[in-house]
């Protein structure tokens, strides 16, 4: 199972390598959304792997040595999706030539639908952040609604305004309404290292 997740993180290694050695000048629009459309659909093969191997995990189906590699493999492979996605919002090319339109089309590639995963949410928002670079500000109200339209779950929904008045204010309430406060993983970590220490019983039971 380690070697599928490995192959996974030296196809994003080499696209990360790729745009580092090609520079910030000859990062143009159509090579970073090609890039992007590229690492959108790894990441998104990722985050089903890690789901179904994080059941094996916890059935205790995969060994202890073998879920430390695979642990390793899980950070790093957020953060070169990270790396990537600075990447391609980095450009040293003049703001008036890289400005664009909203194209339907770009956003479909680029910004995923919300399925209930927290990678898949945190996709999402990280890519608007970047779409919105990229296009001028007539534009961006188109974005927001077409987030707010066709990207949230039905449950997001309820929960967000129906209209945002800048691309900022929708990204703020997305990350402050959508995303738990600390993973399911965080606080299980959390559990396992807690020490009782100078507690009494009924703390530590609460606690």
């Amino acid at each position: 199972m380690a070697s599928v997740v490995k192959e996974i993180f030296d196809k994003l290694k080499y696209i990360k390598d790729y745009l580092t050695k090609l520079g910030p000048s000859r990062r143009s629009i159509n090579v970073r959304q090609a890039k992007l459309t590229e690492v959108n659909i790894l990441y998104k093969q990722f985050c089903s792997l890690q789901i179904a191997i994080e059941i094996q995990i916890k059935n205790k189906e995969i060994g202890d040595s073998e879920v430390q590699i695979i642990t390793n493999l899980f950070d790093s492979i957020n953060k070169l999706y990270s790396k990537i996605i600075q990447l391609c919002s980095d450009s040293t090319e003049d703001t008036e030539n890289t400005m664009e339109k909203f194209e339907l089309k770009t956003a479909i590639a680029l910004l995923p639908i919300m399925t209930g995963d927290e990678n898949i949410t945190k996709q999402l928002i990280s890519n608007i952040e970047m779409y919105e670079s990229m296009i001028d500000d007539t534009s961006k109200k188109q974005l927001i609604q077409f987030v707010l339209k066709s990207r949230l779950s039905e449950s997001a929904k309820l929960r967000m305004r129906n209209t945002y008045s800048s691309v900022a204010d929708l990204i703020l309430d997305m990350r402050s309404t959508l995303l738990p406060k600390k993973s399911d993983t965080a606080i299980h970590s959390k559990l396992q290292h807690m020490k009782q220490n100078d507690k009494s019983i009924e703390n530590y039971e609460s606690r």
